[in-house]
């Protein structure tokens, strides 16, 4: 109580200078520094009820004293808002508040650009119906703010258009070509920001419009959208990537511009991506042997990736793949190199036990004298398709078929029987398998 005594009697003495900050009499600048007190304290307790009742009173005696009160102000509406559920009316007066703090945000500290996006998305969450008015309010914040406007205002922007398309008040065009714009915005932050969580922000942000944007373009869209942006700037590196990343998310593989712009990205900047995005064309176009390349040259390249957690995963994926179209073309020992590859990255890959298995299957007759000898290479397909259920019980369904197929090629007991091997002797499988297994019938 000394302390507002003491806040109240400087006040005073100051109120000539700062009429205006804290009201416009000295008899409101004693209500505006009492309020303000009790008001921050109910606040700090997280009585969040009784802080907004004395905010009311600071925002009525002194509405300039700072912008922190507009600020905490719609965070105390925001929350009054959430716990109104039962009485409409008064829900739709609070939400009528809650822009109105906005507005006089704006009136008193400025930062029309910051609050506009702000405003924005508190309206589309509250009255989702009004789509139209929350998005004029994001246009102008991003023709405010540009490369600064925040992470939650992209999202709920994107998110506000998307809802104007499902309710048919704006084009397909319009709704993807505003992903390109947006998406720039949160790269550029997540390459510059200087605040940890700003940059996490920035990230997720990125990763959400993506999700949004895959439900609404295919390869057509993106074809005819981006090839004029292509067109006219064909050099551009980090516009290359980001058409490139688009295309391989909605697997566009087939598409003639998608070469054009791996080609080209491979020509100005060789990379993972790039490699990867050429021989998945290749596949495409039934021509796997001459993907193999490309897919060894991203899995080299992958070591520069920026994303340093993506690293791994990508190289497994990559080696794996080059490994199918070994399989496809019977080259059995060499996919089982690429298999053993992978695994020497993630030894928990369950894919990877999935094609040890397949390159067993598929050459286990050339090995072997015998038919006993010969068939052991299926039981050696199978103790890797085991292993990677164990690995990847997703994977149960598939190596269960194949299980089958190889059990249908088992040797019969009399083969075995005569070359001395009985049911659970162990067996040396040799040449390129060259695996240790367990005879059965």
């Amino acid at each position: 109580m000394k302390k507002l005594i003491l806040a109240m009697t400087i006040l005073i003495s100051a109120s000539a200078l700062n009429a205006q900050k804290f009201g416009a009499s000295p008899e409101d600048s004693l209500e505006c520094i009492k309020n303000l007190s009790l008001y921050q304290d109910y606040y700090r307790q997280k009585q969040y009820d009784e802080s907004l009742k004395y905010w009311k009173n600071v925002f009525t005696y002194c509405p300039k004293v700072s912008k922190g009160i507009y600020i905490k102000g719609a965070r105390l509406y925001e929350k009054k808002i959430k716990k109104t559920k039962e009485d409409k009316e008064l829900k739709e007066l609070l939400i009528d508040t809650l822009m109105m703090v906005y507005d006089s945000r704006i009136e008193h500290f400025g930062e029309r650009g910051i609050v506009l996006g702000r405003k924005a998305a508190d309206l589309i969450q509250h009255r989702p119906s009004e789509v139209e008015a929350a998005y004029k309010m994001f246009e102008e914040s991003l023709q405010l703010q540009g490369n600064d406007m925040e992470a939650g205002a992209l999202v709920y922007m994107y998110q506000t258009k998307y809802k104007m398309f499902k309710n048919e008040l704006t084009t397909k065009d319009e709704l993807i070509n505003l992903y390109p714009k947006l998406k720039a915005i949160a790269d550029y932050n997540v390459k510059n920001s200087t605040r940890e969580k700003d940059r996490e922000n920035y990230k997720k942000t990125g990763d959400n419009l993506l999700e949004f944007f895959k439900q609404v373009a295919d390869c057509d869209d993106l074809v005819k959208a981006f090839t004029p942006r292509y067109e006219k700037d064909p050099e551009n590196i980090e516009q290359l990537k980001e058409i490139l990343s688009l295309l391989n998310t909605k697997e566009c593989e087939d598409a003639d511009f998608y070469i054009t712009i791996a080609k080209k990205l491979q020509e100005k900047e060789p990379s993972a991506l790039a490699a990867w995005s050429i021989a998945n064309w290749y596949v495409k176009k039934k021509d796997c042997p001459t993907a193999i390349p490309y897919y060894e040259e991203a899995f080299t390249l992958a070591a520069n990736m920026e994303d340093k957690d993506e690293v791994a995963p990508f190289k497994v994926k990559a080696i794996l793949r080059a490994g199918l179209c070994q399989l496809s073309a019977g080259q059995y020992s060499s996919a089982k190199q690429k298999a053993l590859k992978a695994l020497s990255i993630d030894p928990n890959s369950g894919d990877a036990y999935m094609m040890l298995g397949d390159a067993y299957l598929g050459g286990a007759s050339t090995w072997g004298e015998n038919p006993c000898e010969k068939g052991a290479g299926y039981w050696a397909a199978v103790d890797k398709y085991q292993i990677a259920i164990s690995k990847d019980p997703s994977l149960r369904e598939s190596a269960n078929n194949k299980i089958a197929k190889a059990k249908s090629r088992y040797p019969e007991k009399s083969e075995c029987f005569f070359v001395g091997k009985n049911e659970g002797d162990e067996i040396k499988v040799g040449s390129w398998i060259n695996e240790t297994t367990k005879v059965r019938f």
